[in-house]
């Protein structure tokens, strides 16, 4: 009984802090909206072109094999080098709660899997960019909102991108962490 109560209390929490990012994000939205009629569309335009190529240039995919065995990686991005360690479908990014960004995610992924392609759960199948890159914003979610402390925090702050975890939603994720 005392784990059920646990599990519904987090995914209150969980379910406010959701719509918390949604209601910021609609908002953010809105002043964007409120800009380009400031700004007429054309110059908003010219922006988003800037905005993109910055956010392509920020990411430098150029993967170093550290090892012979083709298993340790490493990249840049922001100036800061970031390891990968790949095993038998999985990819294990440490401290990718650094990496906010949807669309360097993305690119991420597509590098990742470009060099050894994750299996989805049948086994059969494969991982897409879009359920790596919902996974890791999983991830870095529950970075934001575990405890400082918290034995959880620890482990969300790496994302593991591996069959498993094909297609899972936050409260997949926690109802295997309370279990």
């Amino acid at each position: 009984m005392k784990k059920i109560i646990i599990i519904i209390l987090i995914e209150i929490i969980c379910v406010g802090v959701i719509f918390f990012f949604v209601f910021i994000n609609q908002r953010r939205e809105i002043n964007e909206l409120a800009v380009q009629e400031i700004m007429g569309t054309e110059d908003n335009n010219v922006g988003q072109l800037k905005n993109d190529e910055a956010t392509i240039q920020s990411i430098d995919i150029n993967y170093i094999n550290k090892d012979s065995k083709g298993k340790n990686y490493s990249f840049i991005y922001n100036d800061k080098k970031f390891n990968i360690k790949y095993s038998k479908d999985n990819w294990k990014i440490f401290n990718s709660y650094l990496i906010r960004n949807e669309k360097d995610m993305a690119i991420i992924c597509q590098a990742l899997i470009d060099i050894y392609p994750i299996h989805g759960k049948d086994g059969i199948s494969y991982r897409t960019v879009e359920d790596m890159v919902n996974e890791w914003k999983i991830h870095n979610l529950a970075y934001d909102i575990l405890p400082y402390n918290s034995e959880l925090k620890e482990h969300a702050k790496d994302v593991d991108l591996d069959s498993k975890d094909e297609g899972k939603n936050i409260q997949d994720f926690l109802k295997e962490k309370v279990n």
